[in-house]
């Protein structure tokens, strides 16, 4: 009944719901503090007489400018972290198997998060295989995603830092030896 009422004119569109040109966070940072980030879009509505000349201004409501978000990223440790994130990659890739001594470990992807143990804040984090985030800006040919997408590529555009399922690894042998 309300939908047809809102298309019948009696009930107001509801303003705060997303417009076709709005940008949504798709992922990590930007997908989490989406309504945080984005504000409120301002609204014009012009009256128009029948050749549609614009005769005057019915409402305007005035925008709301987003949230800034700051994060706790140490960019030269940032820097550090995936160089070494890398040479860590490629050691595994020419060291041999210890379970198959025919073959080097795989070593196909890998991730490294660095933390402030006294508050829990994220200083670094990187992933591998990784890719250059600037091939959305102006939007992405076919042939670029499909290589982003492609099995051979090894997935880089899931984040093993906050999408991978990893063994608990050194971490974990902590918690094990306190228990035991």
């Amino acid at each position: 009944a309300q939908k047809a009422a809102r298309d019948a004119g009696t009930i107001p569109a509801d303003e705060s719901l997303l417009r076709r040109t709005a940008l949504v966070g798709r992922s990590g940072l930007e997908a989490e503090y989406d309504a945080q980030l984005r504000g409120e879009q301002g609204i014009k509505k012009l009256a128009v007489d029948q050749a549609a000349n614009v005769v005057g201004t019915v409402s305007e409501t005035d925008s709301v400018p987003g949230n800034y978000l700051v994060t706790n990223i140490d960019a030269k440790l940032q820097a550090v972290v995936e160089k070494e994130l890398l040479a860590a990659i490629t050691k595994a890739r020419n060291t041999q198997d210890r379970t198959d001594k025919s073959r080097n470990y795989k070593a196909d992807s890998g991730a490294a998060v660095v933390m402030d143990v006294t508050n829990g804040h994220v200083l670094a984090m990187a992933s591998y295989p990784s890719y250059d985030p600037t091939v959305w800006v102006g939007g992405i040919s076919s042939k670029e995603y499909k290589a982003l997408t492609a099995k051979s590529s090894n997935y880089p555009l899931i984040s093993r830092a906050i999408q991978g399922q990893f063994v608990p690894a050194s971490t974990f042998k902590i918690v094990s030896a306190s228990a035991a």
